[in-house]
């Protein structure tokens, strides 16, 4: 498998490429930002190497609060539904969904999100996606040249 410093040059490099379509294609700045926040997020955070036991750059990026992800590390294995280009994603950000809603109940914190415009949610959920599949895509590059 590609390391974590592979998966982030790759990332960037696509991000890159994603910005200068988006901004051919005449889509809004402000949803290519929403865009390019939460796939900056996702590539550097949500990586779906959370669950890996000896830990990855994504979990140490966390700092303290990586003891957060050692439930997620027990639920999924490596390499499992995590690296499902569909279900990993959407478990990170829902398993994340919660944490932070535990959290703030915890310390008595209301939360009050905005109702949010359909093109703003697409924008942040093809950013979280994108880095997601670039990350399984190259893993299972990497596992194929390796068994040849």
């Amino acid at each position: 498998m590609p390391g974590d410093r592979v998966h982030n040059i790759t990332g960037v490099a696509l991000l890159f490429v994603c910005v200068y379509y988006l901004l051919n294609a005449g889509i809004d700045s402000e949803m290519i930002l929403v865009f390019s926040a939460s796939y900056l997020f996702s590539l550097l955070w949500l990586s779906p190497d959370l669950d890996v036991d000896r830990g990855s750059g994504s979990l140490r990026r966390w700092g303290p609060l990586g003891f957060l992800w050692y439930p997620y590390k027990e639920l999924f294995s490596h390499r499992g539904m995590s690296h499902n280009i569909l279900l990993g994603p959407l478990t990170r950000l829902v398993y994340f969904g919660f944490m932070v809603w535990v959290l703030f109940s915890a310390v008595n914190v209301g939360i009050k999100l905005p109702a949010m415009q359909k093109d703003v949610v697409l924008a942040f959920v093809a950013g979280v996606w994108v880095p997601d599949v670039l990350h399984c895509m190259l893993d299972r590059a990497v596992t194929e040249v390796r068994r040849d």
